[in-house]
């Protein structure tokens, strides 16, 4: 548990760093960055329930929904930064 949500900090630590590269360089688009973001989001998700499928031996979760899984988690979060950057701009 502790590591999943450790795994997940140094993700968005990641990801953050990532992204501020990104906007540093002056070479990418809005859109490319935010794709970005996505795509290593669903990534570490991916990776993080995977760990915890492998884990945990009381469930057993297929491939298919582990990544279906990943996806939702990370539109929910890529949703939630839009929604707190609109708070900020008010």
């Amino acid at each position: 548990m502790y590591f999943a949500l450790f795994s997940h900090w140094v993700s968005d630590i990641f990801i953050g760093a990532l992204i501020l590269l990104m906007n540093h360089s002056g070479k990418y688009t809005l859109r490319q960055q935010q794709v970005t973001s996505l795509v290593f989001s669903f990534l570490t998700n991916w990776a993080i329930v995977s760990f915890l499928d492998y884990v945990m031996h009381s469930i057993q979760i297929g491939l298919v929904a582990t990544i279906i899984l990943a996806l939702i988690f990370s539109l929910i979060e890529y949703a939630c930064e839009g929604l707190e950057k609109d708070g900020e701009k008010e």
